[in-house]
């Protein structure tokens, strides 16, 4: 699966999944999370993208979408939350997380 053909949906799901790698661990309550955002051959698609992808990919991948699908603050804001939602779902919002939502929230301006 290419960026260019994500839909929104999949789109949120490859944000969780970047962000659910942010304190380097991928929790089985994150995984669970992100697999109801999404069908499960995209789910493991988009985890095969996600691992073959470097760092800068995902920054890149994440600004090039980011503005197609959350044009407007609220879509943004709904996507924080979601961040929010999966970083409390192992209950450990972690320092690592933290700063990658505040990274996130500088790549959005």
């Amino acid at each position: 699966m290419l960026p260019e053909e994500f839909s929104y949906e999949d789109f949120i799901a490859y944000v969780l999944i970047y962000a659910a790698y942010a304190d380097l661990e991928f929790s089985p309550e994150e995984k669970q999370l992100i697999q109801t955002k999404v069908n499960a051959d995209h789910y493991d698609k988009l985890m095969q993208l996600y691992h073959q992808q470097s760092d800068m990919d995902h920054i890149e991948t994440f600004t090039a979408l980011c503005g197609k699908f959350c044009p407007q603050p609220e879509d943004k804001q709904k996507m924080l939350q979601d961040m929010v939602q999966l970083f409390h779902a192992d209950h450990d919002f972690s320092s690592m997380e933290h700063n990658f939502l505040r990274a996130i929230k500088h790549l959005m301006n």
